[in-house]
């Protein structure tokens, strides 16, 4: 019998795209983060010039600040209104392409350097995006559905090239006092 991965939560694809139409996105920060621009030689192994993943991205400014240094981005969101404001206010001129492979659509910049895949994270494979040289991931493990947490492990797993490094923020919580199986802190 195949590997069949067990259903999403009916609610969660919707909840964040309700959250970023409402604009409650109290996890969006208006600066870079902090561990990010400590640890990023660390992530990089010092080198320069990498193919980066970022989860479940927003518009996070982090992608921004990840090009500046001249590395190539690569994110995934599931909201269009992130994405799209991503670009705007970044000022960056991007285009579009339908990725049937994926569901989903493709937003880039003519450099082709940030990649920015709207659609369901869970739909996202290395034959479609590559594999990378590390992975930032700020609080992407923590949003994604219990249920769903160890098959997000998994792509994150397969996504990985030899010796990628994975800079990971998430938080421990009191369960009891955020119930629900998604959303762990928001």
């Amino acid at each position: 019998m195949a590997d069949v991965p067990p259903p999403r939560a009916e609610t969660d694809i919707e909840y964040w795209n309700d959250q970023w139409k409402k604009g409650k996105t109290v996890w969006q920060k208006e600066y870079v983060h902090l561990r990010l621009q400590k640890h990023h030689d660390k992530l990089l192994s010092g080198k320069s010039r990498m193919k980066i993943f970022v989860p479940l991205c927003g518009k996070s400014l982090d992608i921004k600040w990840l090009y500046d240094q001249g590395d190539t981005v690569v994110g995934v969101e599931v909201a269009e209104i992130a994405v799209r404001d991503f670009f705007k206010e970044q000022q960056l001129y991007f285009v579009t392409e339908d990725i049937e492979a994926v569901n989903g659509t493709l937003f880039k910049t003519q450099d082709n350097r940030i990649q920015i895949y709207l659609g369901d994270v869970f739909d996202i494979n290395s034959s479609v995006v590559g594999t990378f040289d590390a992975m930032w991931d700020r609080g992407g493990l923590g949003s994604v559905c219990r249920q769903d947490r160890q098959r997000y492990a998994k792509l994150m797993a397969s996504l990985m090239k030899p010796n990628c490094h994975y800079l990971l923020e998430t938080h421990v919580y009191d369960s009891t006092k955020h119930p629900g199986t998604c959303r762990a802190y928001y």
